[in-house]
C-alpha cells in the first residue's frame, strides 16, 4: 500500500511496473516493516537534500547530483565524519580561495582536513592563523631585496641615456 501511495500520490507515476520496482528495491535492502521503510525513505530524503545543498553552494542548483558526486559527498559525511553544516561552511570558505572550485578539489581538501583532524571551520581558521605569520615574513624578506634610490634625481639627458643604454 505504501509503494502505491508513493508512486501514485507523491510521484504521480501511474505504472504497476514502478510499484513493483520500488517493492523489489525495498526487498533488496531487507526492508520488510513499515517502520523500516519509513526510516529508509526519511534518510534517503535527508541525504538528497544534502546533495542538493552542496550543489547549490557550488553554484549548480539547476541540476541533480550524479552518482560520482553522491559517492564523494557520502565519503565526506560517512568516512570523514563531517556534518552537513560544516560541509556548507567549508565550501563557502574554499570558494573564496579559488575561482574554479570543483568536486575533485573539494575531495582533496576534505581528505587533507580529515588527516589533520579538522572538523569545523573555526578549527581550520585557527590553523590558518598560525601559518600566516610565516607567509608574512617571507613576503617581507622579498620586499627588502630591492633598494630604491629615492634621493637621486636624474636630469633629462641622464634619463635619456639610461633609456637608450648609453653611458656617460
Amino acid at each position: 500500500l505504501r509503494a502505491f501511495e508513493i508512486n501514485y500520490k507523491e510521484k504521480n507515476i501511474r505504472s504497476v511496473k514502478a510499484v513493483k520496482g520500488l517493492l523489489n528495491q525495498w526487498l533488496s535492502h531487507n526492508l520488510s516493516t513499515l517502520e523500516s521503510i519509513e526510516h529508509h525513505i526519511k534518510s534517503k530524503d535527508e541525504r538528497n537534500m544534502i546533495y542538493k545543498e552542496v550543489l547549490r553552494h557550488l553554484g549548480l542548483s539547476f541540476r541533480m547530483a550524479n552518482q560520482a558526486e553522491k559517492e564523494l559527498i557520502d565519503k565526506w559525511l560517512d568516512q570523514y565524519e563531517f556534518d552537513p553544516d560544516s560541509l556548507y561552511q567549508f565550501i563557502i570558505v574554499f570558494s573564496k580561495k579559488t575561482l574554479n572550485i570543483n568536486m575533485n578539489y573539494l575531495d582533496k581538501v576534505f581528505g587533507d582536513l580529515h588527516k589533520q583532524g579538522v572538523k569545523t571551520v573555526e578549527n581550520y581558521e585557527s590553523t590558518q592563523i598560525k601559518d600566516k605569520p610565516k607567509a608574512q615574513s617571507q613576503s617581507q624578506a622579498k620586499r627588502n631585496r630591492f633598494t630604491i634610490e629615492k634621493e637621486r634625481s636624474y636630469s633629462e639627458e641622464e634619463l635619456e641615456n639610461l633609456l637608450l643604454n648609453k653611458k656617460n
